[in-house]
């Protein structure tokens, strides 16, 4: 993961000419234990790793971005059943809210 990590962010360099700040989001059942950094003689490279279990999913649910409460569900939570009621919930009043359809719908 360091290796595909140094990848991506020189990958970046080479188009914006800037570095970008890495996080590496870690959903696994074991305990993150992968290594957050690459090292050579003159050289070193890391990023951030953080385990979706250390977030509080509480407080991501509470954010108005649906991607955050979409996290959420994979992070440490009260009641993962409420949580997922509450985004359903939200959306369906985004939806309803919005011109009555989903932006994908054809019909």
């Amino acid at each position: 993961m360091p290796l595909r990590m140094a990848e991506y962010c020189l990958g970046v360099f080479r188009l914006f000419g800037r570095f970008p700040r890495q996080v590496l989001l870690y959903v696994g059942e074991a305990p993150l234990r992968m290594a957050s950094e690459l090292r050579g003689r003159d050289v070193r490279f890391r990023y951030r790793a953080i385990d979706i279990r250390d977030l509080d999913g509480d407080r991501l649910l509470e954010s108005e971005q649906v991607g955050d409460n979409v996290i959420a569900i994979l992070a440490r939570l009260q009641d993962h059943k409420d949580a997922v009621r509450r985004i359903v919930e939200r959306g369906s009043s985004v939806w309803r809210r919005s011109s009555g359809r989903p932006r994908w719908a054809s019909y």
